[in-house]
């Protein structure tokens, strides 16, 4: 996918490492319909202090300084699929390593994300007459997010 500025979403996978999820065939064969990783963020700790010079009305505004914190938050992938009722949701899984591969079908190899995570929540949305079930699940995201570029 790196060939452009801009991809689709289309070939995007999510693997978790060690997973009995989906009654036992592993996450690779879940059906996806969309993923969202949320919540990067780093902190910021105030260093105003007593001789900080403060903002004059009518010149400039603010005042207060500030330096980044050392750790970022490494957020939470939203996933949502079509629900397995035979599959026993991952809430009591133990923490493992999780994929999420950014790879454009014509493509052969594709970016990753990965991380050590577990699931935070899972449910069903509504379920009726004639529609298609579906899920909605929560990782949290640990430690550090390894980053590799698509090699194609």
């Amino acid at each position: 996918m790196a060939s452009s500025a801009v991809d689709k979403g289309t070939g995007a996978t999510l693997a978790i490492a060690n997973t009995t999820w989906d009654a036992g065939v592993g996450a690779a064969t879940l059906q996806i319909l969309s993923m969202s990783w949320t919540g990067m963020e780093r902190g910021s700790i105030e260093t105003t202090h007593l001789t900080t010079t403060a903002a004059t009305a009518g010149t400039n505004a603010g005042g207060k300084t500030y330096i980044p914190e050392d750790y970022a938050d490494p957020g939470s992938l939203e996933v949502e699929g079509h629900l397995n009722p035979d599959a026993v949701p991952p809430l009591n899984h133990a923490q493992d390593n999780l994929t999420l591969t950014f790879q454009d079908p014509t493509d052969a190899a594709g970016a990753t994300w990965s991380a050590s995570a577990f699931c935070t929540s899972f449910s069903t949305q509504p379920i009726n007459n004639s529609d298609v079930m579906k899920f909605n699940a929560t990782f949290k995201m640990s430690g550090l997010i390894t980053i590799v570029a698509d090699a194609g």
